[in-house]
């Protein structure tokens, strides 16, 4: 059976359908992020969110990184 692969595929067309297969994971990945960032968009409560923690940024109510995450070792969070 796999000469009748050989004579229905060129050598160009098997080229071609290895560079699909390895695109295709790539494919899937840019299209679950689309998804997300459509259901984001979507979501009211989560623009909002958003938009109050740039505001939060710009008025320079950040903190540091390290602790945070030692925040959340405290309360067992993590």
């Amino acid at each position: 059976m796999n000469h009748l692969v050989k004579a229905m595929f060129t050598e160009e067309d098997r080229k071609n359908l290895r560079l699909i297969a390895e695109e295709v994971p790539k494919l899937r990945l840019l299209m679950d992020e689309l998804l997300e960032t459509l259901d984001v968009m979507s979501s009211k409560e989560e623009l909002e969110a958003i938009k109050e923690s740039l505001e939060q940024v710009k008025r320079g109510e950040t903190r540091d990184w390290d602790e945070y995450l030692n925040e959340l070792r405290k309360k067992g969070e993590i």
